[in-house]
C-alpha cells in the first residue's frame, strides 16, 4: 500500500476495470483467487469484471522492514495495509461504494471543521479561513525541503508530498520546479504522481509540459529521462491538464480550455488508441472540463456521439463516454442516454454509466424529457443484466422526483427484493434531502425509512436505511439509531450510524459518538466515520480527541485512519500536530506518509475534495484502471 490512501471502503480497492493495457510497475490489473466474473445473463460481448486480491491487514508495530529507514525515494518501498480485518464480502453492486464515492456532495464537512477550528466557543457556527497565511507559509516550506532533490524520503513519504503540495500551492512557480525534478524518478508511482501535481497545482507554465506528456511528445521525454512516456503516466496527464483548468482564475480559462479541449480531441480523431485506458482516461478528462454553451461544446459532443457507438471501442472506453456526454450535455444528452437504455446493443457498462449520470440533471429535464427518461429507466430496470443496473436504474429513479415513482419506491423498501431494497432506500433518502431544500416536509418518505428500518435484521441494509433516515433528517428518529449504535459490533455498520445522526444533527449523539472513539481508533471502518459524524454535530473536542488518541497510538494500523480523520475535519490544531508527526523520525515512513496526506486534507481550500469531479456520479463497476482502480486517481487522499 502506498501513501495513495482512500476512504476505508474505497480502499478494498474496487478494481474492477478490465481495460486491455498491461500492467505497469505497480496499479496493473488485479485478479482475485475467485478469477473473472461474468454477470449472469450478460452477452457473451460483454466484457469480464476483474475482482482484486484481498489486502492484508497490517500487524507492524510503527516500523517496517521496507519502509521505516531513511532514504532516496526506490522502488518497492511499500508494501503495508491500512486495512485491518476489513470485511471484503461486499458485492460489486453493494449500495456503500457509491455512497463512499459520492458522499462528500452531501456533507457540509469543509465549513463546519472551519467553524469547529473558530476561538469562538458558544454561538452557532460560522465559516472562517481555514488555515491562517502564517501556518500555510511554515507547511509550504516543510514540505519544499522534503521535495528537494537528495532529500532522504521514502516512495510513500514523496507520494503523500506531491499531493499536499499541489493542495496548498505555496509558491506555486517553486513548487512546480521540484515537482519537474521528480518527473525523472525512476519509481512510477513517483513520475505519475508528480504529473497529477502539476495539474492541481494550476500553474499555467505546467500546461506545455502536461500536453507533452499527454502526447508523449520529445519535450516530455527530454523532462522524464525516458525514452518513451508509459501509458499511465500520459493518463494522468489527461486528468492533470483537466485538473489545472478547475483550478486556474476564469480570466485564464477561456483560452487554455481551448488549447486542452484541442489536444485532447486530437487523441480520439481516427482509429481507437493502442491503449484503451490511455482513451478512456483522455475521455474522462473532456468530461469534467467546461465547454460552455456554444460550438465548443457541440464539437465535443459530436464527437462522443460518434464514440458511443464505435463498434471498435471497448465497452468500458464507451462507458465513459456515455458519463462524459452526460456531464458535458445533460438534458442535451438526455435523448442519447434513453436510447443506450433502452437498446439492448449497448454492453451493460455503458447502460450503467447511462443510469447514474441521468440523476445528475433530472431536476433539469421538461415534462417531455422526464417522461421519456423514466420510461427507459424503468425498461432497463426490469431487465437488468449488468452487476449495477437494477441498483442504478433504482436510485436514478428516486432523483426524478416522481410523485408515483417515490410511492412505489416506499413500498418497496419494506416488500420489495432484499437486494432492492437498500437501493431504494437511499433514493428516498435523496429525495427526502431534495424537499427538504424546498422547504416541505417528506414525512411519508420518513416513515417508509423508518420502517424499513425496523423489518430488516442484516446491518448492512439496516444502514443503509440509516443513512438515508440522516439525509432526510428524520429528527424523531434518531434515539431508535443511538440505541442500535449502542448495541452494534460491526464496525461498518456503527460507521455509518454514526455519519447518520450527524446528518440528522441529534446532540444527544455527541457524548455516544465521543465515547467510542478509543475503541474505533482500532477500526479503520469506524474511526474517520465517527470523526464526520461529531463534525456534523459541531462537536469542538472531536479534533482534540482524535490528536489525544494519536499522540497515544503505537501501531501503523491505529495511526493511519486517525491522521485521515484529522485531515479531514481538522484546521489549525489539527495541521499543526500532523506537521510535527510528518517528521518525527521515531515513527515508520507509512506513517509519516499517513500525516504528509492528513496534512494536504487540512490545506484543502475548495469546499469538495480535489478530484471529487471525477467522482460524481461516475460508473465506478467499470473505471478506468488509472482513475479507479488500486493507486488510480480517486484512491489518492
Amino acid at each position: 500500500m502506498t501513501a495513495r490512501f482512500c476512504v476505508s471502503l474505497l480502499s478494498v480497492g474496487l478494481s474492477l476495470s478490465i481495460l486491455g493495457s498491461a500492467a505497469f510497475a505497480h496499479g496493473g490489473q488485479y485478479r482475485g483467487a475467485g478469477g473473472t466474473l461474468v454477470p449472469p445473463g450478460s452477452s457473451s460481448t460483454a466484457p469480464a469484471v476483474s475482482a482484486p486480491p484481498p489486502p492484508k491487514a497490517s500487524t507492524d508495530t510503527g516500523t517496517s522492514s521496507s519502509n521505516s529507514g531513511a532514504g532516496s525515494a526506490t522502488a518497492g518501498s511499500s508494501g503495508s495495509s491500512m486495512s485491518a480485518g476489513l470485511d471484503i464480502s461486499l458485492p460489486i453492486d453493494a449500495w456503500d461504494y457509491w455512497w463512499i464515492a459520492n458522499r462528500m456532495r452531501f456533507l457540509d464537512l469543509r465549513r463546519l471543521s472551519r467553524a469547529l477550528d473558530s476561538a469562538v466557543e458558544d454561538g452557532p457556527l460560522v465559516a472562517k479561513p481555514r488555515l491562517e497565511e502564517a501556518l500555510r507559509a511554515r507547511i509550504g516550506a516543510r514540505l519544499h525541503a522534503l521535495l528537494a532533490p537528495g532529500a532522504a524520503i521514502s516512495v510513500d513519504e514523496l507520494s503523500g508530498l506531491l499531493i499536499a503540495a499541489s493542495k496548498l500551492a505555496w509558491q506555486p512557480n517553486a513548487t512546480a520546479q521540484l515537482f519537474r525534478a521528480h518527473l525523472r524518478s525512476p519509481v512510477q508511482e513517483i513520475r505519475e504522481t508528480a504529473t497529477l501535481a502539476l495539474g492541481w497545482l494550476g500553474e499555467p507554465s505546467s500546461l506545455p509540459l502536461l500536453l507533452a506528456i499527454l502526447e508523449d511528445a520529445p519535450a516530455a521525454r527530454e523532462a522524464t529521462l525516458n525514452t518513451t512516456t508509459d501509458v499511465r503516466t500520459r493518463s494522468f496527464a489527461a486528468y492533470a491538464l483537466a485538473l489545472l483548468l478547475e483550478r486556474r482564475d476564469t480570466a485564464w480559462d477561456e483560452s487554455g480550455s481551448m488549447l486542452v479541449r484541442k489536444h485532447l480531441l486530437d487523441m480520439l480523431d481516427g482509429r481507437a488508441l493502442a491503449f484503451a485506458e490511455l482513451e478512456a482516461a483522455v475521455i474522462s478528462a473532456l468530461g469534467i472540463m467546461k465547454h460552455g454553451e456554444g460550438a465548443e461544446r457541440g464539437l465535443v459532443l459530436e464527437r462522443l456521439q460518434e464514440l458511443l457507438r464505435a463498434k471498435d471501442r471497448h465497452a468500458l472506453v464507451r462507458a465513459q463516454v456515455a458519463t462524459a456526454g452526460g456531464r458535458i450535455g445533460r438534458g442535451v444528452w438526455a435523448n442519447t442516454l434513453c436510447e443506450v437504455l433502452r437498446e439492448e446493443v449497448f454492453d451493460w457498462p455503458v447502460r450503467d454509466s447511462a443510469a447514474l449520470v441521468m440523476g445528475a440533471f433530472a431536476p433539469e429535464l421538461d415534462a417531455a424529457q422526464r417522461t421519456a427518461a423514466l420510461q427507459s429507466l424503468e425498461l432497463a430496470r426490469r431487465r437488468a443484466k449488468g452487476p449495477g443496473e437494477r441498483a442504478f436504474t433504482t436510485l436514478t429513479i428516486a432523483r426524478f422526483e416522481d410523485a408515483d415513482s417515490l410511492k412505489a419506491l416506499e413500498r418497496e423498501v419494506l416488500h420489495g427484493p432484499h437486494l432492492d431494497r437498500p437501493w431504494a432506500a437511499i433514493g428516498l433518502g435523496l429525495a427526502a434531502r431534495a424537499a427538504i431544500e424546498r422547504g416541505e416536509v417528506p414525512m411519508s418518505m420518513r416513515f417508509a425509512l423508518r420502517e424499513g428500518f425496523r423489518r430488516t435484521k442484516a446491518s448492512e441494509i439496516r444502514a443503509a436505511f440509516a443513512i438515508a433516515s440522516g439525509l432526510a433528517r428524520d429528527v424523531d428518529f434518531a434515539k431508535e439509531l443511538r440505541e442500535d449504535f449502542a448495541a452494534s459490533s460491526v464496525p461498518r455498520h456503527r460507521g455509518h450510524l454514526a455519519v447518520a445522526l450527524g446528518l440528522i444533527g441529534d446532540p444527544e449523539a455527541k457524548a455516544l459518538l465521543r465515547a467510542a472513539l478509543p475503541r474505533a481508533s482500532r477500526e479503520p471502518e469506524e474511526v474517520g466515520e465517527l470523526a464526520i459524524g461529531l463534525t456534523l454535530l459541531g462537536d469542538r473536542d472531536a479534533v482534540p480527541s482524535l490528536l489525544e488518541l494519536m499522540k497515544a497510538g503505537k501501531t501503523t494500523t491505529t495511526l493511519a485512519p486517525l491522521a485521515e480523520a484529522l485531515g479531514r475535519i481538522g484546521g489549525a490544531s489539527a495541521a499543526e500536530a500532523l506537521l510535527v508527526l510528518c517528521e518525527d523520525q521515531t515513527k515508520s515512513a507509512l506513517v509519516r506518509a499517513f500525516a504528509l496526506v492528513g496534512l494536504g486534507l487540512c490545506v484543502e481550500e475548495q469546499e469538495l475534495p480535489w478530484n471529487a469531479a471525477f467522482a460524481a456520479d461516475f460508473n465506478y463497476i467499470a473505471p478506468p484502471i488509472t482513475l479507479y482502480a488500486s493507486k488510480g486517481l480517486l484512491d489518492i487522499l
